[in-house]
């Protein structure tokens, strides 16, 4: 089991949720836990993906200190890896009006010891607030990545951001990641579907909360970046070979490709290292190498085949409103949900979209996307 140390005495959420998140560290998920009621709402995601569901527990009563009033802008806590979507969130929150200050936690990814680093240098160059919190664990768990991670990273940038009057807080999540696709040994955490639920709980404690998500895809979150400031798409830390093994990696990478094509942070054989090159290539900011081009295709394709879903995905398991397995269908339920819902103006990219909790996408004029509502209106009969 793995163990949460050295928690700041004043982080009562944290330290509230460190039981809970200590039984889940384990692939033997506990059968019974007494945690309230919202609660039971977020674990029975992770319950539902291992084929366990979750006992009732009974409700406990739980308390947070009172808010504290901010000067200026509302205040946006940004949880921060140095990577290109938690940078694009903090962007996009200042864009929206909130003052971004961006939260780092050390430790929580133990082979990337150089990652604060990085995360410091970019909060730097862009100017916003930076805080780095330390947390040791002990033991061991037994998934390559915990299934409530970011839960832990939100309890720990809520503890810090109700000190300084903070309401509202953003991860660096794509929300058109779901946890019915999800591998529970590797990215159940990032499911946007657990995230909604804990809002949900989190509401119920504390007055005010919000919890953001401003990424719809990786293209989004480098554009974002790219329109901002260019200069800081090199500083970027989407690698994640752990630091030990990665400059003889980078070494057979520049002797085989060549230095321009890699990142100035990268290995340049994992696959977030061949995704950042290709957006480079489409934004111009790199030299376009074919033998880097066909081996990021194929680093891509192995990260696939080593994660494939936890469930066979089956389009009329996802068709709420009926049908056969047909273009329309396929159409409506492709990978991450539903299309037909509210109609958003995506005021980045310039587009406009059809957006229903679970799923998005985009569409050059709202003619279209009106279009493509009515369509799917008269399929369903809705």
């Amino acid at each position: 089991m793995q163990t949460l140390n050295n928690i700041p005495a004043d982080y009562r959420l944290t330290r509230w949720f460190a039981p809970v998140y200590e039984a889940y560290s384990v692939k033997a998920l506990p059968k019974a836990l007494d945690v309230p009621a919202r609660l039971r709402r977020v674990l029975n995601i992770a319950h539902r993906s291992a084929g366990l569901p979750l006992l009732d527990g009974a409700d406990v009563p739980f308390t947070l200190p009172a808010p504290k009033p901010v000067d200026g802008k509302p205040k946006a806590f940004i949880a921060f890896s140095g990577g290109k979507d938690c940078l694009a969130a903090a962007i996009r929150a200042e864009e929206e009006g909130y003052a971004p200050t961006l939260f780092h936690i050390r430790g929580i990814n133990m082979s990337l010891t150089s990652e604060h680093k990085h995360a410091e240098a970019i909060a730097k160059a862009i100017g916003f607030p930076y805080i780095e919190v330390k947390i040791n664990f002990g033991g061991k768990k037994e998934y390559f990545e915990h299934p409530l991670r970011n839960l832990l990273i939100l309890c720990l940038m809520i503890d810090e951001g109700l000190k300084q009057g903070c309401r509202v807080y953003s991860l660096g999540n794509i929300f058109e990641d779901e946890t019915s696709h999800a591998n529970l040994d590797y990215d159940l955490s990032d499911g946007i579907d657990i995230l909604r639920a804990w809002e949900y709980f989190m509401r119920g404690v504390i007055e005010g909360f919000q919890l953001k998500t401003y990424i719809c895809n990786n293209l989004q979150s480098f554009y974002t970046i790219w329109r901002r400031d260019k200069d800081l798409i090199p500083l970027l830390t989407t690698c994640c070979t752990p630091d030990f093994r990665k400059p003889m990696i980078r070494k057979r990478s520049e002797a085989v490709y060549g230095r321009a094509v890699l990142s100035q942070t990268g290995c340049g054989g994992c696959y977030k290292c061949a995704t950042e090159y290709l957006y480079k290539v489409k934004f111009g900011l790199c030299p376009s190498s074919p033998a880097y081009t066909k081996r990021s295709m194929e680093l891509i394709q192995r990260f696939k085949d080593i994660h494939p879903d936890n469930v066979a995905f089956d389009r009329r398991l996802w068709n709420r409103y009926g049908g056969r397995d047909t273009d329309a269908v396929q159409v409506l339920c492709d990978r991450i949900g539903y299309y037909i819902g509210q109609l958003v103006f995506d005021r980045t990219l310039y587009k406009w979209f059809t957006w229903k909790f679970y799923g998005h996408r985009h569409y050059q004029t709202r003619e279209e996307a009106e279009a493509v509502l009515a369509r799917f209106t008269k399929i369903y009969g809705l």
